[in-house]
């Protein structure tokens, strides 16, 4: 008589590896500077994606004047319109004003994500100051407004996500006073497709010997 008995082991346990990573975009010249489909470590100022990962970037903007788009700065990308040498910028076309809502504004999605489990975008590199300029640069991530005080660059964190948008605005209540800074690129975390662990195949291997002896 042949004795049947089954061996459950839950998967959780065996379990699968995740090894996420980190990867960057570099914005400006030379690099992205627009909207990419099917990006990957081989698109010019993409790194750390692995190999076989692909996806889509867009970038897509708000305040630019008509015709205009998305301009290449000497550092960084922006929008164009707003003041000469900005790339994000709340003084729209130079015409002053206290700007509380962000005039100019640069949205970043990542999409399509083949070769991995996904990839979310951890932070953005903001280039205050491109003006020259001194004093506190307003700007707004999503709803939320912050400042700074030209550090150049910053690594402004925004949690993870899949699409953020970042815009220019003022809060110190001088009419004319002016925020205006470049995007240098985005920092993100690549999740891989899940692999067996080395538990689980054992396990697989276990039960593929207990059915041969049956």
């Amino acid at each position: 008589m042949i004795k049947k008995f089954s061996l459950a082991i839950p998967l959780m346990a065996l379990g699968f590896t995740f090894s996420s990573q980190a990867a960057t975009l570099n914005f400006g010249t030379g690099n992205i500077n627009t909207s990419v489909t099917g990006a990957s470590d081989a698109t010019t100022g993409a790194s750390g994606f692995g190999a076989g990962v692909t996806f889509d970037l867009t970038i897509s903007v708000t305040g630019y004047t008509a015709g205009a788009g998305i301009g290449t700065q000497s550092s960084g990308i922006g929008v164009l319109g707003g003041q000469a040498g900005a790339g994000v910028d709340n003084d729209f076309n130079g015409t002053g004003g206290t700007n509380t809502v962000p005039v100019e504004t640069m949205t970043f999605t990542i999409s399509n994500v083949s070769g991995a489990a996904s990839i979310v975008i951890d932070e953005i590199q903001v280039l205050f100051g491109v003006d020259g300029g001194a004093g506190t640069e307003f700007y707004q991530i999503d709803s939320n407004p912050f400042a700074s005080l030209n550090s150049t660059p910053e690594l402004v964190a925004v949690g993870g996500v899949t699409t953020v948008t970042i815009g220019a605005r003022d809060d110190d209540g001088i009419t004319g006073s002016d925020s205006r800074f470049a995007i240098g690129g985005l920092e993100l975390t690549v999740t891989p497709l899940p692999e067996p662990s080395s538990a689980l195949l054992s396990f697989l291997g276990l039960t593929t010997l207990l059915r041969r002896r049956r």
